[in-house]
């Protein structure tokens, strides 16, 4: 297994030629027992629930048909934290604007207007790097908000 880029995570996991989606469920699951010391095998125990029957999938996870008590609802609240999406905190904008123009048309574009300013054609000039500034504006807006 190649190690693509260490990223410093409690538990010791690091990034590696998995996809992005194993690599987040690990990240998101070292978080989870570093703080609130769950099991590593939660995230395991959910996903072979989810193949299984109603009654095997409540028997496996530990759960009575009825629900649960206020008690046990409360201890599993402080032993796996609340049942919310992890969001991570969005690049400032700064950041973000430069990364609206790097597209592989937007280059193309550039060049063009290079090209066009090289050999005197202001008027195309103009208007290519007009389409590049409506183009990554475009781009920046919609993914900052």
């Amino acid at each position: 297994m190649r190690i693509t880029r260490l990223i410093p995570l409690p538990g010791e996991i690091y990034r590696t030629g998995n996809s992005t989606r194993d690599y987040l469920r690990a990240r998101l699951q070292a978080r989870l027992t570093a703080g609130r010391g769950a099991p590593d095998d939660a995230f395991r125990q959910i996903a072979e629930a989810a193949f299984r029957g109603p009654e095997e999938a409540l028997a496996a996870l530990g759960a009575p048909r009825e629900g649960l008590t206020e008690d046990e609802a409360n201890a599993r609240l402080d032993r796996y934290g609340l049942n919310e999406v992890a969001h991570e905190k969005p690049p400032r904008w700064y950041v973000q604007l430069p990364l609206a123009f790097k597209n592989p048309f937007i280059i193309l574009l550039i060049g063009l207007a290079m090209v066009s300013w090289l050999t005197g054609d202001a008027k195309a000039t103009v208007i290519i790097s007009t389409m590049v500034v409506i183009s990554g504006a475009l781009r920046f807006f919609q993914e900052f908000r």
